[in-house]
């Protein structure tokens, strides 16, 4: 899956990404949930949640939440 971020924001080597999965206990949560860092040198770090486990994830699914 971080290839498919880093692909997705045209990162350089001077950034990096983080995923975790985490369980979300908010009744509106969809339970699971993947959480992606994104940390640019020079820039806020920027946090995107995708519903779901990293093993039901797939590339249009990053895509679209990266990109809107």
């Amino acid at each position: 899956m971080r290839g498919w971020v880093v692909a997705a924001l045209g990162l350089g080597e001077g950034d990096h990404v983080t995923i975790s999965e985490i369980e979300c206990a908010d009744p509106a949560c969809p339970g699971l949930e993947t959480v992606v860092l994104v940390m640019r040198a020079g820039e806020k770090t920027r946090a995107v949640k995708i519903a779901g486990s990293l093993v039901t994830i797939t590339q249009p699914m990053v895509a679209k939440s990266f990109t809107g």
